[in-house]
């Protein structure tokens, strides 16, 4: 009864019963090894087959050596043990191992178990990372019968699609907001006053004429706590998104004249050095934080400017086209609190401002839907990983 609880995984769909059976994976696969070696010379940009290496595509050839489904699996570097299914005619190279299930199993099963397992683990080595086909041949794991695998690889198949669905929903919003930025900060777009009459023409002034970009205060590390007030640096600015990332925050305890460095929710920030400089983010925390050195907040000095309008702004391509060509590079890319001030911004008049931003912001909170949804359901998937195999 005990083996049983072992083979078998906490949910199954009805109807099925057999125990699963631990196999090797050589029993599993009628093939299974590496490509074959092609040059950079062999791959170009179009051509009647795909190549693909480790990392998945990577150009085009006209001759192939494998036909069908095949799951690849990465063989070295950052990428090794990374799985993907592939369909056609195609050229695999050295760079990834091929696999095609045998005729008792289904390779796209064996795709999402593989893919479980984490087979990177299993790398021979931790500074160049690699996976011995050998080795991986003598791996133990445990399979149903192949109705069951394709029962489950079905199901897993319709929730990936339906991620993919959104993640192309999503991506086609932010080609839409990007474009129509461009069109509203150029002024190719316009809105209209309530009465249907046009806006008066909009004035360009340099940031620092309404705003004021103010730098942090430079906290001792070794009084970081782990709880308190968050203090946010520049590994808190998000390259993947708008919002703080929260994974590495440390805390402080009460400063004295804490004002100037005090970070309140919805407030702008910006990274001004290191990997992230230029980058911004909306500080979305409900509690205050405190402002680190080389994190510039933006504040508002001028009662004409919007501030959500400057949150859209600072995050099109006119802003950080300008900023571009500010950045000073070294051996750490940096920019002062004077260089963001000294942007250039065209202002229309306040309700415009409030007009874009609305607009703006609604196209955001549809994005933010996405997102949620995407993560929502990799999550509810990577529950169900846990329950559906062994």
């Amino acid at each position: 009864m005990k083996k049983e609880q072992v083979l078998n995984p906490k949910l199954r769909f009805p109807k099925f019963e057999l125990m699963w059976k631990q196999v090797r994976l050589e029993n599993v696969f009628e093939e299974f090894r590496s490509g074959n070696g092609i040059t950079s010379q062999q791959i170009s940009e179009v051509g009647e087959y795909p190549v693909y290496g480790g990392n998945g595509l990577r150009g085009y050839t006209d001759s192939f050596t494998h036909s069908g489904e095949y799951l690849l699996v990465g063989r070295q570097g950052a990428l090794c043990g990374n799985i993907k299914l592939v369909n056609g005619h195609n050229y695999i190279s050295e760079h990834a191992i091929a696999g095609q299930a045998n005729g008792e199993n289904s390779t796209k099963w064996l795709a999402y178990k593989l893919d479980y397992m984490n087979l990177n683990k299993l790398s021979e080595s931790s500074a160049q990372p690699g996976l011995s086909v050998n080795k991986l041949l003598r791996l133990k794991l445990v399979v149903p019968s192949l109705p069951e695998q394709q029962k489950i690889a079905s199901f897993l198949s319709a929730v990936d699609e339906r991620i993919e669905l959104l993640e192309r929903k999503k991506e086609k919003l932010e080609a839409y907001k990007k474009g129509v930025m461009q069109q509203l900060f150029s002024q190719q777009i316009r809105f209209k006053q309530d009465d249907g009459s046009e806006f008066p023409d909009w004035e360009e002034k340099r940031l620092g004429e309404v705003v004021k970009v103010q730098g942090g205060f430079a906290f001792k590390s070794e009084k970081f706590k782990q709880t308190g007030i968050p203090v946010i640096r520049i590994s808190n600015i998000s390259n993947n998104n708008n919002f703080i990332e929260t994974e590495n925050l440390v805390f402080y305890d009460t400063i004295k004249n804490d004002v100037n460095f005090t970070i309140n929710k919805g407030d702008l920030l910006i990274a001004m050095s290191g990997a992230t400089t230029g980058k911004s983010s909306i500080y979305n925390l409900n509690d205050k934080a405190y402002l680190n050195q080389r994190v510039g907040l933006f504040k508002r000095k001028s009662k004409s400017l919007c501030y959500a309008f400057l949150i859209q702004f600072v995050f099109s391509t006119m802003f950080k086209n300008q900023l571009k060509s500010l950045l000073v590079a070294g051996a750490q890319p940096n920019i002062s609190s004077s260089d963001i001030e000294s942007i250039k911004i065209s202002l229309p008049e306040f309700e415009e401002q409030e007009k874009i931003a609305v607009f703006l912001n609604t196209i955001d909170q549809n994005l933010e839907s996405l997102d949620s949804q995407i993560q929502g359901l990799r999550t509810w998937k990577k529950g169900l990983l846990q329950q559906m195999f062994v």
